[in-house]
């Protein structure tokens, strides 16, 4: 009801871009990710047309983190959503996206 969606993750080993710490790209799919499912929540359909990603802090690999996306806005056929990634309430990492729906 409040445009929002949330999922816990824990990324297993193989994902590092440095030892012990998740790639940016990976975190940038959850966060790219989670989006989409505040987008199907709504009945809608759409594609990435951009994405904004803001790194805060580093995840460890088998840290459990939190993704949060939220419906901001839109104007179909284009949205606009923010997500962030939280480990133990410190920010990790934040983005926005603008999404363009597709027919079906």
């Amino acid at each position: 009801p409040d445009g929002c969606v949330s999922a816990e993750w824990i990324c297993p080993p193989g994902g590092e871009s440095f030892e012990g710490i998740v790639h940016g790209g990976l975190l940038a799919t959850a966060l790219d990710s989670a989006m989409i499912h505040a987008l199907f929540a709504r009945g809608i359909v759409a594609r990435t047309g951009e994405l904004t990603v803001r790194y805060r802090n580093p995840v460890r690999i088998g840290e459990r983190v939190t993704v949060v996306a939220k419906y901001c806005a839109g104007m179909p056929p284009l949205h606009r959503l923010e997500a962030e990634i939280r480990h133990a309430g410190l920010l990790c990492a934040k983005a926005t996206g603008k999404f363009m729906a597709v027919a079906t």
